[in-house]
């Protein structure tokens, strides 16, 4: 996919799926024309074999935006609670992981209303390495890792990625870095940096590890380096991630040991954190956090009213930034207990968050039709919405 700017005024996705041209549009006057096809799907702790994640097709235009009806759940898929969802960049591949031997699953997504394909084969060392449930995987940003965080002593698994339409999808296993966790971690979370050059893991119950690491990745064949510790308070680390830039380091966490404090955001200079970023008074225990594409805003999301919050983020570089005004949101707020809160689409048009309580997913249009930094309205949720809780959410536009 590529995005170009036109004149000034729109931007221009154009977009190859199963040899047809797609082209969607949006004004940045605040009017989306946008023409996915787009895909949402959530993980969810479904103990029904089969049901445990939920993918929909995003259709139409603004004002009529939203969720058609659920894909079918393909017969060959075994996960029963599926606690991590991801689509590879190139929108090819959806991996999905969980509770379940062989706890990933990988399809082929061929696009159009019924996307999912073939489920691909796993590599032979697979139920080896991943002994224990699969949580929030992630694909990195050039498409050519996938690392799986696994809640036992592995701690977390990185695979090369062979090619976006191989079958096997993935080759061989980066070999553990030397500093590798020991069996004290839990592994929760991870997340890469945009330029793809360093992974950042985020765990539970690692008093002697530290919490929150850092591994650079390079070379070839790719391979870490030292690791970077960031935190050794022993947290309990639940989303973790860079900014959009990749001039900061993002991670919620439900434990509030010295130095954590929830929501931890930290300068990032390639070969550490700064000073961290002062969090507001009014802050509770946070499980999930996003910045917007242009980093002027944060998302939070919490685990008890106010549910989430929307902060204006200060600042033009890394060392001015920091956190200014609470947006005052114009809707709604869901119910309690969200796992996780992401934005997505050209010019940051939606907010995505999913979590324990009815409606366990809710889509927010953010500043359409001419409305600036707030929440324009709320999509209407298909009949088939997840029942059960959503734990990880992923989206593509196709």
């Amino acid at each position: 996919m590529t995005i170009s700017k036109i004149g000034g005024v729109f931007f221009t996705a154009i977009t190859t799926v199963n040899s047809v041209t797609r082209e969607r549009s949006e004004y940045l006057g605040g009017a989306n024309v946008q023409n996915p096809p787009a895909y949402i799907c959530w993980a969810n702790n479904d103990t029904t074999v089969g049901e445990g994640f939920n993918l929909y097709n995003m259709t139409g235009q603004t004002g009529t935006f939203g969720f058609s009806t659920r894909i079918a759940v393909p017969g060959s898929f075994n996960i029963n609670y599926t606690q991590g969802i991801d689509f590879h960049p190139s929108n090819s591949i959806l991996a999905l992981g969980g509770l379940s031997s062989p706890r990933l699953n990988m399809y082929s997504l061929t696009g159009g209303t019924s996307p999912l394909g073939t489920l691909l084969t796993n590599p032979s060392d697979i139920t080896t390495v991943i002994t224990s449930t699969v949580n929030k995987l992630r694909f990195s940003p050039d498409g050519n890792v996938l690392t799986i965080p696994i809640a036992d002593s592995n701690c977390f698994a990185s695979y090369n990625v062979t090619g976006s339409t191989s079958n096997p999808p993935l080759g061989t296993k980066l070999s553990n870095p030397g500093s590798f966790p020991t069996s004290a971690t839990f592994c929760l979370c991870c997340g890469w940096h945009p330029d793809s050059n360093y992974l950042a893991i985020g765990a539970t119950s690692a008093t002697n590890d530290g919490a929150l690491n850092i591994y650079p990745v390079s070379g070839s064949p790719l391979a870490y380096g030292t690791k970077i510790v960031i935190d050794t308070s022993g947290g309990d680390f639940r989303d973790v991630k860079f900014s959009p830039k990749g001039d900061m380091l993002i991670a919620s966490t439900t434990t509030t040991n010295t130095p954590v404090a929830t929501v931890c955001i930290f300068p990032w200079t390639g070969n550490g954190v700064g000073t961290r970023y002062i969090n507001p008074t009014t802050f509770i225990t946070s499980v999930s956090a996003a910045f917007s594409s242009d980093q002027k805003y944060v998302a939070l999301a919490f685990n008890s009213p106010p549910v989430f919050r929307i902060y204006n983020w200060t600042g033009s570089n890394n060392a001015d930034y920091g956190f200014g005004t609470e947006i005052t949101l114009t809707t709604t707020l869901p119910g309690t207990n969200p796992r996780i809160i992401k934005w997505f689409g050209i010019n940051d048009r939606y907010i995505i968050t999913a979590g324990d309580t009815t409606p366990k997913a809710n889509v927010y249009v953010w500043g359409a039709n001419g409305v600036s930094g707030n929440i324009a309205y709320k999509l209407a949720l298909p009949a088939q919405e997840p029942t059960r809780t959503s734990l990880d959410l992923a989206n593509s536009f196709a």
